[in-house]
């Protein structure tokens, strides 16, 4: 027969995984999205960093696909 300590003791270790899940499925990509926003939108451009800023301007592109498609992962 089931204990009853041991049914609380399931139901306290489904609120954790579903917490665990999400945090990393729904609210991390939203802060990592949010401060990648941050960081490349509030950058100073110089003269002489036309190179770099070339670099970034590609790597945006990547990471803002990569976005996308974790979003569109969890949707499913």
């Amino acid at each position: 027969m089931i204990n009853k300590q041991e049914v609380i003791e399931f139901n306290i270790t489904i609120i954790k995984c579903f917490a665990v899940f999400l945090l990393l499925g729904l609210f991390l990509p939203k802060i990592i999205d949010y401060a990648l926003y941050k960081l490349i939108n509030n950058t100073n451009i110089y003269k002489n960093s036309i190179f770099v800023y070339n670099v970034i301007n590609r790597n945006i592109n990547f990471i803002y696909n990569y976005i996308y498609i974790f979003k569109q992962f969890l949707s499913l």
